[in-house]
């Protein structure tokens, strides 16, 4: 006698050493019902929201078993309404598809975080194509801005804290070849760099998600 609900779902055991979240909110007889609903919105969120082809979406989401429990266990359970409150949780909590995608991919999710470390990876590949092509007599510099204004942006107009593209251009422009690799040319930009390294991650996450639901809407 089958006391729960089978769980037709794909599991590539390799791609993780780590357990699977107990999912503590639902009960055990209807956590297979919930991992299916939450694999169907997650599914239907890569292929309409990030536009990536269905076939890529549903293999993604059959093999990132981990990635969605841990999405799940944030979300509070009810049998009735789950299949409409974990879609609408996706819709204002956007995720990032790359830790789904890794982790379908077989890489285990103890080692995903060193894949978002952007600023590790751009500088090391920076230095190296600079090494490489210096002898040549050409420069290579990664430049971070931070606000520009123009007419793409919400910043309509100048600020103290955004130039416009040609103030920020000609700052580029004057530090190629007198700053480090990595750099932030504009000198105000550069100074919002060195306030933003104390600010613990978790309140730039919360103004940064801020930011991105504003423009949204």
């Amino acid at each position: 006698m089958h006391f729960f609900p089978k769980l037709s779902c794909t599991i590539r055991h390799y791609t993780t050493l780590r357990k699977l979240p107990k999912l503590r909110k639902i009960p055990i007889k209807r956590r297979s019902q919930a991992i299916l609903q939450a694999q169907q919105a997650l599914m239907e969120y890569l292929h309409n929201t990030r536009s990536i082809p269905f076939t890529h979406a549903e293999n993604i989401t059959k093999n990132s078993l981990v990635s969605l429990s841990d999405l799940i266990s944030e979300v509070d359970f009810s049998p009735q309404t789950f299949s409409v409150t974990f879609p609408g949780f996706l819709g204002y909590h956007p995720i990032n598809e790359f830790e789904f995608f890794f982790e379908s991919i077989g890489i285990p999710c103890s080692e995903i975080e060193g894949f978002f470390r952007p600023n590790e990876y751009i500088h090391m590949f920076t230095r190296s194509i600079s090494l490489e092509y210096k002898h040549h007599g050409i420069d290579i510099e990664c430049q971070a801005p931070l606000l520009v204004a123009t007419r793409l942006s919400s910043i309509g107009k100048s600020t103290f804290w955004a130039p416009y593209p040609k103030a920020f251009a000609r700052a580029s422009v004057d530090r190629i070849g007198y700053e480090e690799i990595m750099c932030s040319p504009y000198w105000m930009h550069s100074l919002q760099w060195h306030v933003l390294d104390f600010v613990p991650t978790s309140i730039k996450d919360w103004l940064t998600l801020k930011i991105i639901l504003n423009r949204r809407k």
